[in-house]
């Protein structure tokens, strides 16, 4: 998949479950009117997200979109609701909720690293 559309896809999901985290969760979008046109604009959103994963007839469809391209930007999309929303969930400044989510993004990248086999651990060499 092209990068402007995974960009464009992540972004969207990104946005879209951030919001709905927020009004279903949190309580955000407290009045009637707050509600109807925030969810008007989600569906927007959404319409310019799909949009972007229509390719055009006759063409040779180099970037297309595929499920497991989607399903996997749906995973990466749900660790960033989740954190993003973690300092609000624990009424946490940012200051002290940065060091434990680095901690978390880079035992990510490590647990990463490991499963491409970009990096094998072995303590026969100590």
């Amino acid at each position: 998949m092209s990068v402007s559309r995974t960009k464009t896809i992540s972004t969207g999901f990104q946005l879209i479950g951030t919001s709905l985290i927020g009004v279903l969760i949190f309580g955000e979008w407290s009045s009637s009117i707050a509600k109807i046109v925030g969810f008007i604009a989600l569906a927007i959103l959404l319409v310019g997200v799909l949009l972007t994963v229509v390719t055009d007839k006759g063409s040779d469809n180099n970037g297309g979109v595929d499920i497991s391209s989607i399903a996997l930007l749906l995973f990466t999309s749900i660790g960033y609701w989740v954190y993003s929303a973690i300092p609000k969930a624990v009424n946490a400044s940012g200051t002290a909720i940065f060091f434990p989510q680095m901690l978390g993004v880079f035992l990510g990248a490590v647990i990463y690293l490991i499963a491409t086999k970009k990096i094998s651990l072995s303590f026969n060499q100590l």
